[in-house]
C-alpha cells in the first residue's frame, strides 16, 4: 500500500520527474496528486486526505491535510514527510519529539508513488504484476494491474489492484479488501520551490537520530 500548472504555448513539456530551474528558487516537472485513503479494520474506518509532490520515483513529499479529532491516528494539517531518495524526515508537530529522521531505509519501502513499470519499486509494490486492462481515471488514461500477496522486508502486503496513470506513471487508485487509496486530482507538469524535497533541519532543531 501505498498525494495546475502545465507547459506553456511553445513550451516543450517536461517528462515527469525532470526537473528544471529558472533561476527564481522553483523545480518543474514534478508531479503532483490529491489523494484519500480510507482504511478499514475491525468495523472501524479511517480516511485520511493527503497530497503527494513526487520528482518521479526519487523524491517524495506528502503533506497531511485534516482537522484533529479525539482518540485518532489520523495526520492533520501541519504535518509532513519527505524523503529525499536517502533520508526520510517526518514532521508531526503533537509528536515528541516532533521530527523523526531516518537514513537509509535499510530495505524498508520509501513512500513512492510514481511507478516506471521496470522499476524496482514497482515490483515491490506490486508482486507478479499482471496487466488486467485499462481505464479512465480523471479523464486520464491508466492501466490496471493485479498484485499478488506478498511480504517485503517482514511488510506483509495483501492482493490489491494497482491503477497507475500511463504517461506519467502517477498511482491513481489502490486498492485490497482493508484499504482504498484514490486520487481525486492531478497536476502532471508542476512547479514547486525547491526546498519541497530538504531534508534538512532548521536552525536549532536537534537531529532526533542521534
Amino acid at each position: 500500500m501505498a498525494a495546475f500548472a502545465v507547459a506553456g504555448c511553445g513550451q516543450a513539456p517536461q517528462p515527469p520527474g525532470a526537473e528544471t530551474t529558472d533561476g527564481t528558487g522553483q523545480a518543474s516537472g514534478m508531479v503532483r496528486g490529491r489523494y484519500t485513503m480510507t482504511i478499514s479494520q475491525e468495523g472501524l474506518e479511517l480516511r485520511q486526505e493527503y497530497e503527494v509532490i513526487a520528482d518521479g520515483d526519487r523524491r517524495t513529499r506528502i503533506n497531511y491535510f485534516g482537522e484533529p479529532e479525539p482518540d485518532s491516528e489520523r495526520r492533520t494539517d501541519g504535518n509532513w514527510m519527505v524523503w529525499d531518495g536517502r533520508v526520510l524526515l517526518d514532521f508531526n508537530p503533537d509528536g515528541e519529539p516532533a521530527y523523526t529522521r531516518i537514513e537509509n531505509l535499510d530495505g524498508g519501502l520509501p513512500p513512492v508513488y510514481v511507478y516506471p513499470q521496470s522499476s524496482q519499486h514497482f515490483a515491490r509494490a506490486c508482486a507478479n504484476a499482471r496487466p488486467i486492462g485499462s481505464h479512465v481515471l480523471l479523464g486520464r488514461a491508466a492501466v490496471r494491474y493485479a498484485c499478488a500477496p506478498s511480504t517485503v522486508e517482514g511488510e506483509v502486503q495483501e492482493a490489491h489492484e494497482m491503477s497507475l496513470d500511463q504517461a506519467t506513471g502517477l498511482l491513481l487508485k489502490d486498492s485490497a479488501k482493508t484499504y482504498t487509496v484514490v486520487a481525486s486530482e492531478i497536476e502532471p507538469n508542476a512547479t514547486v520551490d525547491t526546498g519541497t524535497f530538504s531534508t534538512d533541519l532548521s536552525a536549532g532543531v536537534e537531529d532526533p537520530s542521534h
